[in-house]
């Protein structure tokens, strides 16, 4: 709206929502020439992942919930069949996210206990 052309974007997945700006080399109101070259940072939003997940071979069904921060990351948990020994689910996030692992409401034993997706860097 000022005259500025010089105007490039950068994507970025972020937890804003998609295609908000989320940051700019320009401090908003700073004067300055008209050829300046602007970057905006864009949110793509946060990126998706679909992640196996080995799973302690147990005799009996159970629901498996899968935690970040304490949270359930999944609308409801997933029931797991007698026998199974890993599940494929589809997670987004940004950046290192560490999430735990519970069976019918109790964390899992170690080394199932948790596990790192790396979605990327914003």
């Amino acid at each position: 709206d000022y005259g500025f052309t010089n105007i490039s974007e950068e994507y970025v997945y972020d937890e804003a929502p998609e295609n908000e700006v989320i940051h700019q080399s320009v401090d908003q109101g700073t004067e300055m020439d008209v050829n300046t070259k602007i970057i905006l940072r864009v949110s793509q939003g946060p990126a998706t992942k679909t992640v196996k997940i080995s799973l302690p071979k147990s005799d009996q069904d159970y629901e498996l919930e899968i935690r970040l921060n304490g949270k359930s990351v999944l609308d409801k948990p997933i029931s797991i069949a007698a026998g199974t020994t890993e599940v494929e689910v589809e997670l987004t996030g940004v950046g290192k996210q560490t999430y735990q692992l519970y069976w019918d409401g109790q964390l899992m034993p170690e080394p199932y206990d948790k596990f790192e997706v790396n979605f990327g860097n914003g």
